[in-house]
């Protein structure tokens, strides 16, 4: 069964509300991908990108992604709303927590239990490019952020086919915090389209955005972790899939 998302617009706050008191948890970016999969032309990201349930985190100077559950802006909402309010990304000072632990312990920890596993199969990430970067929309799924995101590698081949032969979107972006203090943000997906150069995956320090977006998922829907659980497309995904690889120019 296609995976069920419904639109919240609004600010993170607000848009997290309205999620948990519909029974709903926010959609991952992994979800995001296959909706603009299934959907295409007629997806809900065309006009408007949106935030998704990852973080993304810069500690002494190391740059890491994380899953929802390891997220300081997912885990600390009203204190990142607060921050962004006055215009600062959210400082990860000692008492933000994730569940009982410092997010500043915490994250490292983890990133450097999952080092040697694949990309698609860790909890927190520390991307080999550390900095914000520009790559060609074709080699999409070779990224290892990208995968990350995904939760598989497959996946993110598939969406690095929909951005360069579908959109004709030939760049793409991942934006990453370049702060001096250790700092976090959130992860958003922006818009693309075939006029679009580029795509956006990464921070965005705003979530006091009153116009800002969300999806919300049923929890049985979504996976969050890991190696023997990806969720895999439809059977209407993977044969919009195949006409995208059929169409696809020879080189």
């Amino acid at each position: 069964m296609e995976n069920k998302l419904t639109k919240y617009n609004g600010n993170f706050v607000k848009c997290s509300k309205k999620i948990a008191k519909a029974g709903e948890i926010i959609a991952t970016a992994r979800e995001g991908m296959i909706e603009r999969i299934a959907r295409r032309k007629t997806s809900r990201y065309e006009s408007k990108g949106c935030w998704h349930s990852e973080g993304t985190a810069n500690i002494d100077g190391v740059t890491y992604w994380c899953l929802a559950e390891y997220a300081p802006t997912t885990q600390n909402i009203k204190r990142t709303y607060a921050a962004n309010f006055e215009g600062l990304y959210l400082p990860l000072i000692s008492n933000v927590k994730i569940r009982v632990e410092s997010a500043l312990e915490l994250i490292p920890r983890i990133a450097a239990e999952d080092k040697n596993k694949l990309p698609e199969q860790r909890r927190v990430l520390i991307p080999e490019m550390q900095d914000t970067f520009i790559i060609d929309s074709a080699e999409f799924g070779n990224i290892d952020i990208a995968r990350f995101l995904a939760r598989d590698a497959t996946l993110a081949k598939d969406y690095s086919h929909l951005l360069d032969i579908f959109y004709g979107t030939k760049f793409t972006s991942f934006y990453q915090l370049a702060v001096d203090e250790n700092s976090a943000a959130g992860v958003f997906l922006g818009v693309v389209g075939d006029v679009s150069h580029f795509t956006v995956y990464g921070t965005d320090g705003d979530f006091s955005d009153s116009n800002g977006r969300m999806f919300g998922t049923t929890a049985k829907s979504q996976v969050i972790g890991l190696e023997k659980k990806a969720i895999k497309p439809t059977p209407k995904q993977l044969a919009i899939i195949e006409q995208l690889l059929m169409n696809r120019p020879k080189k």
